[in-house]
């Protein structure tokens, strides 16, 4: 049932996405970065912002708090072109609080955004307004890990992609309940209509979830499939640095709305099935017909992985299902227990 109504939401977005033509009136846009500490990575999205192919743009670069030398470096980068305001986080530290920094020293009818250390490419800010129509007020995009140097790259790679299916699946639904902070875009007067980030600001994450959530009372919202509007950036290193970023991304799971909480517990359902099936069969509690349950949960997620990772361009990914099957549940059960017990916080 899950997977049938993920497709079904799947074939929604696909057919937004055929519609998507080269935008007729070209609103301004302004992107916004909040960075704190990315001296080393900062000119290098700079660059990538820098050759936008869309014409009415500007990019505002916030310094949260920076110890080392993220504003000089990004004044550096972007020295001698006027699209570009560079400006500080002088409230409290956290990415919520330079991001209302930014858009407050913003001037675009649509406000994107991106994280300091990726790297869009020209026609990303293209391609998420080609999705904006007159009742659109969020556009949401995948954002895939590069590169995928081995196995523990792939499965975060491959993770990361399911992670985008679920959420366009769910767009496509009329639930919008997830999507990537590195790439996403909303209408200034949504933003300020909703009462802007402020009422979240003192939650560590959620720039992106429940942004989303609260805007889509507002109007439609839609996901970008296509590569020119996809937001390469690194996987984690380490399992730890992995770790730390999936019970952030999660700690927001609580304050979701009903309908969006119940949607990801529907689509994340035979996630159950392996937590409880799998140590009762070995306590000796259960027959082995709970093997073929667990077969058919992996059949499922192969044909919706399937479905969904065409439009991403994707597939290749799909060599690294039975490493990511063979951890994810009991994983998925760590990560969201974290971000209800860890402290969580940005930088």
């Amino acid at each position: 049932m899950a997977v049938g109504c993920l497709l079904a939401g799947l074939s929604r977005v696909r057919k937004a996405n055929l519609r998507a033509a080269s935008a007729q009136t070209q609103p301004t846009v302004s992107v916004v970065v909040a960075a704190r500490d990315e001296a080393e990575g900062i000119a290098a999205c700079i660059v990538a912002l820098r050759a936008q192919d869309y014409p009415n743009l500007e990019v505002v670069v916030v310094d949260d708090h920076s110890s080392d030398e993220t504003a000089t470096t990004a004044e550096g980068a972007a020295e001698g072109d006027a699209r570009f305001v560079l400006t500080r986080n002088d409230a409290d530290p956290g990415k919520k609080y330079a991001l209302m920094r930014g858009i407050e020293a913003s001037s675009g009818d649509i406000l994107a955004f991106t994280d300091a250390d990726c790297r869009p490419g020209p026609r990303w800010v293209s391609g998420l307004v080609a999705l904006f129509r007159d009742d659109t007020v969020f556009v949401a995009g995948y954002s895939p890990f590069h590169p995928r140097i081995g196995l523990f790259q792939g499965v975060l790679a491959l993770e990361t992609a399911s992670t985008a299916v679920i959420a366009s699946g769910l767009i496509g639904l009329g639930l919008p309940t997830m999507c990537a902070a590195r790439n996403m875009a909303y209408r200034r007067t949504a933003y300020e209509e909703s009462g802007g980030l402020a009422p979240i600001a003192h939650i560590a994450s959620g720039d992106d979830t429940l942004m989303l959530q609260r805007l889509s009372k507002l109007g439609n919202v839609a996901y970008a499939t296509s590569p020119d509007a996809h937001v390469p950036t690194a996987p984690p290193a380490t399992f730890r640095h992995w770790f730390r970023q999936k019970t952030r991304h999660l700690s927001t799971v609580g304050r979701y709305a009903p309908s969006q909480l119940l949607a990801a517990i529907v689509i994340r359902s035979m996630d159950l099935l392996v937590l409880v099936g799998v140590p009762a069969f070995l306590l000796g509690l259960v027959g082995p017909a709970i093997l073929w349950a667990l077969l058919v949960k992996v059949a499922a997620d192969f044909l919706g992985l399937l479905v969904g990772l065409k439009p991403l361009r994707e597939r290749g990914l799909l060599r690294f299902l039975p490493a990511l099957e063979a951890v994810y549940s009991p994983l998925l059960l760590l990560f969201v227990l974290a971000g209800f017990t860890r402290r969580v916080q940005w930088k």
